[in-house]
């Protein structure tokens, strides 16, 4: 856990001294990047998802104390890892402009029998509550996203298994979330005719309207985030950071179910149908194109396939 916090807090004086290179030194930059590391604590240490995963997490400090060094270590680490990420996916936009969106649309409606995913997902809307998607989507998500190094650090007792997925965790977010996003720069659904103009999504935005979305934390977020984008010129700073493909809510629910899956075959239906309920939700509420979940799970399989060859007993 020592070599992972190491290496989150190496990644996020990288990712500062990037940006810093990019936007030019100032009090104003370093400050909001202060507000940004404030936010993820209040959110990982303090927000509503404690309170859904403290049960599992209680039940490992009471029986294992001498392991809660460590999960700190790992709460530590995976703020780090995550500001160094949020920091590096702000500059996409300065790096490569957003262009690949056009082209994942086009595979999404190739890839289902010509008609666009979105479209699909919405016509289980009947079945589908719209504050419990929201809350699945943003908060149980975050709980098992945030959460993953510590609950290896109080739960697993095999140092091969868990710096197998240590490493696959931190890859996700850097080589997932951040290395492959910058070479396929795009926005997403939800935002594709306000950047390129057009009607391509109409239909979608009005069946969101029509589900009751506008309102919830999901559309005040992609607000704020397309407000970010549009203020800061593309230096998207503090938090507010814009990239679809690929996703990385499929991509940790995946790490997760990979993980479960290896641990224990009797919990693994439950994490795998998590991370298919999370793909379906990343189509249903606009934020991404199906390739983009699709992507996400294949790169997983294969970092993890890759780490069975390097770390193992």
């Amino acid at each position: 856990m020592t070599v992972f916090a190491r290496f989150s807090i190496l990644y996020l004086v990288f990712a500062i001294v990037t940006t810093v290179v990019l936007y030019g030194f100032s009090f104003g930059h370093l400050t909001k990047i202060g507000f940004l590391a404030t936010d993820l604590i209040k959110y990982m240490g303090a927000g509503p998802w404690v309170l859904w995963l403290s049960p599992i997490l209680i039940y490992y400090v009471v029986g294992h104390p001498a392991r809660i060094s460590e999960a700190l270590y790992g709460f530590v680490a995976t703020i780090a890892l995550v500001c160094g990420y949020t920091l590096m996916k702000g500059i996409i936009p300065v790096l490569v402009p957003y262009w690949a969106d056009g082209m994942f649309a086009q595979f999404d409606f190739a890839l289902h029998g010509g008609v666009a995913p979105w479209e699909l997902s919405h016509r289980l809307s009947v079945y589908i509550d719209t504050d419990g998607a929201v809350r699945t989507y943003s908060g149980f998500w975050g709980a098992f996203a945030f959460s993953f190094p510590a609950f290896l650090a109080l739960s697993d007792q095999d140092s091969i298994r868990k710096a197998r997925f240590l490493a696959l965790y931190a890859l996700a977010w850097i080589v997932i979330g951040n290395v492959l996003a910058t070479v396929f720069s795009s926005l997403g659904p939800i935002y594709f005719d306000r950047y390129y103009g057009g009607d391509t999504f109409a239909p979608m935005i009005a069946s969101l309207k029509d589900l009751t979305f506008p309102g919830t934390s999901v559309d005040a977020l992609q607000t704020r985030l397309w407000e970010g984008l549009t203020r800061d010129d593309g230096m998207q700073t503090g938090g507010a950071a814009i990239s679809a493909f690929p996703s990385m809510h499929v991509a940790v629910a995946t790490v997760w179910a990979v993980y479960m899956t290896e641990r224990s075959w009797f919990f693994a239906p439950v994490a795998i149908g998590f991370a298919v309920t999370i793909l379906f939700l990343s189509v249903y509420t606009g934020w991404h194109y199906a390739v983009d979940g699709y992507a996400s799970i294949v790169c997983v399989l294969m970092l993890y396939a890759a780490l069975r060859q390097v770390i193992k007993k």
